[in-house]
């Protein structure tokens, strides 16, 4: 993937390759050589890749703090006496936090 270019290095960048265009990103409107951006399947949405990693950063926060607040409000409604979780309950959930990801990214570029 590429770096984006400033606008001095978009003018020399055209000057060296009169035949290669530009894409921008979609979210930030960073300017790259063409091809150089991530994309969708069949979308024509293009996306850098500091974009692209901080969303699935936010993504990861947000399915995290989510599923957090799920185990707070169980154990404050059974009134528990902790909430300790054993190993192997974290290698279950965090398999299971993938598995979300996963769909909810799929579901996602199904859907731009």
């Amino acid at each position: 993937m590429g770096q984006k270019l400033s606008a001095s290095e978009i003018e020399q960048f055209a000057k060296d390759n009169p035949n290669t265009g530009f894409d921008t990103c979609k979210y930030c409107n960073g300017i790259e050589p063409q091809n150089d951006m991530l994309s969708f399947d069949d979308s024509d949405i293009l996306i850098c890749e500091e974009c692209n990693d901080n969303k699935f950063k936010e993504i990861e926060d947000e399915l995290d703090e989510s599923i957090d607040e799920v185990f707070v409000t169980a154990h404050q409604l059974f009134e528990t006496k902790s909430g300790d979780i054993t190993p192997e309950q974290s290698e279950r959930l965090d398999s299971l936090k993938k598995q979300i990801f996963d769909l909810m990214l799929e579901q996602v570029k199904q859907n731009l």
